[in-house]
C-alpha cells in the first residue's frame, strides 16, 4: 500500500513538474508572442492616448491655419468687390458704361 502512494506521489510530482515547464516551452514555439501584462497594456496605451492628442494638437493648428486662410480669401474677395465697384462707378461718371438699379 505504501509502495502504491509512493508512486502516486512520484507521479503527482512529475505532472507538476511538466506542468510547471509548460509555458517555457509555449514560449520557445515559434511566432509565441506573450500576453501582455497589465503594465504592459498600461504602456501601450499611454502611448495610444499620446499619439491621439498629439494628432488632436496637429488638427487644431490645422484648423487654425485653414480658418486664418479662409478670413484672408474673404477679406481680399471684399476689396476686389469694393474695387470693382468703384471701378464701374468711374466708368459710369465718365459716360462710358450705365449702371442700372438691379432692374
Amino acid at each position: 500500500m505504501m509502495e502504491k502512494s509512493m508512486r502516486m506521489t512520484i507521479v503527482v510530482l512529475v505532472l507538476v513538474a511538466i506542468a510547471a515547464e509548460i509555458p517555457r516551452i509555449v514560449q520557445l514555439a515559434p511566432g509565441y508572442t506573450p500576453p501582455l501584462g497589465i503594465s504592459q497594456q498600461g504602456v501601450a496605451l499611454k502611448q495610444t492616448l499620446q499619439t491621439e492628442e498629439a494628432t488632436n494638437r496637429k488638427v487644431a493648428q490645422m484648423n487654425a491655419q485653414l480658418q486664418s486662410a479662409i478670413a484672408a480669401v474673404e477679406n481680399h474677395l471684399l476689396v476686389m468687390q469694393r474695387d470693382y465697384t468703384q471701378h464701374l462707378q468711374d466708368l459710369a461718371q465718365r459716360g462710358l458704361i450705365q449702371l442700372s438699379n438691379g432692374s
